[in-house]
């Protein structure tokens, strides 16, 4: 199905700080617009420097993320990813915050599957998430058959198998990927990624599409959108089907801060807080 819109096997690592000495903050929730598979409009949100973009896989299973009572994330840690011949089972990942304080997220998905531990050195920074999803049989959704994981270091993966309907998440110069958000049943269903950017990169640009959802009977929404900065492009997301195309640069040296907008079951209406030069 595509829009228009926008086993016992797998052990977990604890990677978390001891209760006594856990933090919280606060993270902000972003209403996400309805679930396609291929070509539907994926959440992007813009939080004083984090973006989350995404996800990509199915449309079933339940939504799972950083929790509401955890700060933002700074800076990834280690990923712990579990997978068998056909499927990525379960994920989980830790974190730092801008204090510099750890955070264990997850696990997530099933109980099957083989685990395999990424740790991240001080210095090296997630670069890129790329992988698959496709019908599995056992469910009656896509799921994320195979995932990659691409540091500034070094490549893990494929975990999984490599058939089905690609995606990838490169990050520009100096950003990195901080987080992992998706839904999931017995497998990872979908999957989606909290970005930072480098020190020197700003948004400049936003560009979005309006048009119907025909699957859902839906007249008007956003179908897609698209984020420009002075390093480089991220996206469109999403499938500008018969829809109308908007744009919003900046000029000079000003940048998007932030987003706000309007939505039920899908986004159907975006505005932007712009920093002047």
């Amino acid at each position: 199905m595509a829009s228009s819109c926008l086993t016992s096997g797998c052990k977990w690592e604890d990677t978390s700080v001891p209760s006594s000495t856990k933090e919280t903050g606060t993270v902000k929730q972003y209403n996400r617009p309805g679930q396609g598979v291929h070509n539907r409009l994926w959440t992007v949100a813009i939080d004083l420097g984090v973006v989350k973009i995404g996800p990509w896989g199915g449309e079933g299973g339940r939504e799972w993320d950083i929790p509401a009572a955890m700060p933002r994330p700074h800076r990834l840690e280690a990923i712990t990813v579990c997978s068998s011949l056909a499927v990525v089972d379960a994920i989980s990942f830790a974190y730092r915050d801008e204090q510099g304080r750890r955070h264990h997220v997850g696990p997530w998905g099933g109980k099957g599957g083989d685990p395999y531990v990424i740790r991240l050195e001080p210095s090296e920074l997630l670069t890129e998430v790329s992988g698959t999803f496709a019908y599995v049989g056992t469910q009656p959704t896509d799921a994320v058959t195979s995932l990659t994981f691409v540091t500034s270091l070094r490549k893990h993966g494929p975990f999984g198998d490599v058939d089905g309907t690609p995606f990838s998440v490169p990050v520009l110069d100096g950003g990195s990927i901080v987080g992992l958000f998706g839904r999931d049943w017995a497998y990872i269903d979908a999957i989606g990624v909290y970005i930072t950017f480098g020190p020197s990169e700003y948004v400049t640009e936003v560009a979005w599409s309006v048009g119907p959802f025909k699957l859902k009977n839906v007249e008007r929404c956003i179908t897609s959108i698209k984020l420009v900065t002075n390093v480089g492009t991220y996206g469109p997301f999403g499938h500008a089907v018969d829809s109308t195309h908007h744009s919003l640069p900046v000029l000079g040296n000003g940048s998007v801060v932030g987003m706000f907008a309007r939505a039920g079951d899908y986004l159907d209406a975006i505005g932007f807080y712009v920093l002047p030069c």
